[in-house]
C-alpha cells in the first residue's frame, strides 16, 4: 500500500515531456511540482546556483570526547568505511552536506530539519520543495528530491542509509570509538536564529510555499519536534516524534514493540541522550533519516506517524546500545 502512494506521489514531481526532452529544467514546469528557487530567482537556470552554499568535501574527524562540545548538542552520524563519523546540526547549519570523497554523504536542511544520508557526493542545489531542499548527485549531475526518495528527472529510486541523532553527550557511550567534526577545523553557527524553536513553519514562500497549514491540535506537537523516520531496505515509511518516545518508555529508556506496515518491529529510546532508533526481528537498524513534523507531514501526509496509544505491559525496560 505504502508502495502504490509513493509510486502515484513522485508522478507529481516528473517535469513536462517538452522539459525532458529538451534537458532542460525550467522553473515554470518546476513551479507545477512545487519546487521555487531558495534564493527567490525566477528565471534563469534552475541550477545555476547550485553549491551557492558550500558543501564541506573535505572533512576533519577526531576522536569523540568529553569536553569537545556541549554535552546537550545534537549530532548526527553515518557510517564510512565502517566508522562511525557525527557532526554537530549547528556545523551542518551553513553547509548541509558533507562529502567523504564518493562514501557517502551527510545532509541537513535547516529548514525542515531533515537529517539524512544517501551514497556518493552530494550539491545543495538551491531549490525547495515545501520548503524542504534538493540536492544534485555530484557524479550524475542529477536532482533529487529527498522526501520522495526520487530522482526529479528520470524518476530513479534514492535509497537512504542508516543513520543516527543523538546529543554529543551519548556519543561515546553507545557508538564506541566514532570520530566526530575537529570543531578547530569547522566552526559552529546558526544562521537562522531561533527559527529552530519558533512556531514558524519553513520561511513562508507565497507561491507555492508550503502544501498547507500545519494543524499542531491535529498532530499534537510543536511543528519543530523532531521525528525519527524509519523504514525498511532504505524506504520513508514512518515517523517517530521524540516526544512520543519519551512517554513511551520509562525515564532511564527501553524499547517496545511496534509495526512497519504490518512487519513487527522493536522501537528504541534513550530520553538522556534523546537517541531512537527502530529494528527489525533481525536487529538491524532501520532508522533513515529524521525531520521536523512539520515538514514530514507536508511532503508525505499520507504516511503513518507514531503515537502513544497506551502502557504497554511487555515493555521493555533495558536500553539496548546499537550494533
Amino acid at each position: 500500500m505504502i508502495g502504490k502512494f509513493l509510486l502515484c506521489f513522485t508522478l507529481l514531481v516528473l517535469p513536462s515531456l517538452a522539459e525532458e526532452k529538451a534537458g532542460k529544467l525550467s522553473y515554470a514546469s518546476l513551479r507545477k511540482s512545487g519546487v521555487v528557487s531558495g534564493f527567490g530567482i525566477r528565471h534563469g537556470d534552475p541550477l545555476g546556483l547550485k553549491g551557492r552554499i558550500p558543501a564541506i568535501d573535505h572533512p576533519i574527524y577526531v576522536e569523540s570526547k568529553k569536553g569537545l562540545y556541549p554535552e546537550d548538542l545534537l549530532c548526527i552520524g553515518m557510517q564510512v568505511e565502517g566508522e562511525w563519523r557525527f557532526s554537530p546540526l549547528e556545523t551542518l547549519n551553513s553547509h548541509e552536506v558533507i562529502n567523504h570523497q564518493g562514501k557517502g554523504a551527510l545532509c541537513f536542511c535547516p529548514l525542515a530539519g531533515l537529517s539524512i544520508a544517501l551514497d556518493g557526493d552530494m550539491i545543495v542545489s538551491g531549490l525547495l520543495r515545501y520548503d524542504t531542499f534538493l540536492l544534485v548527485a555530484n557524479k550524475t549531475d542529477e536532482l533529487i528530491v529527498p522526501f520522495l526518495q526520487r530522482t526529479y528527472r528520470h524518476n530513479r529510486a534514492v535509497r537512504m542509509r542508516d543513520i543516527h541523532m543523538l546529543e554529543f553527550s551519548g556519543i561515546a557511550e553507545h557508538f564506541p570509538g566514532a570520530r566526530i567534526l575537529d570543531p578547530e577545523a569547522h566552526s559552529r553557527t546558526q544562521p537562522y536564529g531561533a527559527y529552530p524553536t519558533d512556531s514558524n513553519p519553513g520561511i513562508g514562500h507565497p507561491r507555492p510555499g508550503l502544501k498547507w497549514h500545519y494543524s499542531r491540535r491535529q498532530y499534537g506537537h510543536h511543528p519543530k519536534e523532531f521525528v525519527l523516520i524509519a523504514g525498511r531496505k532504505g524506504k520513508i515509511e514512518k515517523a517517530y516524534p521524540l516526544a512520543e518516545l519519551k512517554k513511551s518508555v520509562p525515564k532511564e529508556g527501553g524499547s517496545f514493540g511496534d509495526e512497519i506496515d504490518g512487519e513487527p518491529v522493536t522501537v528504541h529510546f534513550s530520553p538522556i541522550s534523546r537517541w531512537g532508533r527502530v529494528t527489525n526481528i533481525k536487529g538491524a537498524s532501520l532508522n533513515v533519516g529524521y525531520a521536523y513534523i512539520f515538514a514530514f507531514v507536508q511532503n508525505l501526509p499520507n504516511l503513518p506517524v507514531y503515537r502513544k496509544a497506551g502502557a504497554d505491559p511487555k515493555q521493555k525496560t533495558a536500553f539496548e546500545p546499537a550494533r
